[in-house]
């Protein structure tokens, strides 16, 4: 079982950066275990790797955690951001799974085309042979309803 870390309810509010009911439903949704503290406030049992690694606002060093280093409030001018490098790196590797998602779309849009056409044939093949048969049933069921002789076997002249 993974390890977890036994914070009262505000605690873990401003340690996971979320709201004390967020937290509270939170905590009933997982079911996170709890327990009292010696204080009589309930400790919950968030799990550690729920938990920020580097603190939050005000808390043990009082500063602001950055957007990209976690040391400070953000770049030096002119440094290049290495997230920013790599997130534009994901971009273009999103852009070409879109466009080879793209291709297989028209590509089995080409294909549902032809399926139709092929139906299309099939349906026109299985009318003509229906309306064979029909015409074949049509003459047997005359035929079958002609009046005959009382005597069947005297010859016609």
């Amino acid at each position: 079982m993974s390890d977890v870390e036994w914070l009262t309810i505000d605690e873990a509010a401003a340690r996971l950066g979320i709201s004390r009911e967020s937290v509270r439903r939170t905590a009933l949704r997982k079911r996170w275990a709890k327990r009292p503290g010696n204080d009589g406030r309930v400790r919950l049992g968030v799990p550690v790797e729920r938990l920020p690694s580097a603190p939050a606002v005000g808390q043990d060093t009082g500063q602001a955690v950055g957007p990209d280093t976690g040391q400070g409030v953000g770049p030096a001018v002119g440094q290049p951001d290495a997230r920013v490098a790599i997130l534009l790196a994901e971009i273009e590797g999103l852009k070409q799974l879109v466009a080879e998602a793209g291709k297989r779309a028209d590509a089995a849009e080409r294909r549902a085309d032809e399926i139709r056409q092929d139906r299309e044939v099939q349906v026109a093949t299985l009318n003509a042979l229906l309306a064979e048969l029909r015409q074949d049933r049509d003459h047997w069921r005359k035929a079958a309803m002609e009046r005959r002789s009382w005597w069947p076997w005297r010859r016609t002249t």
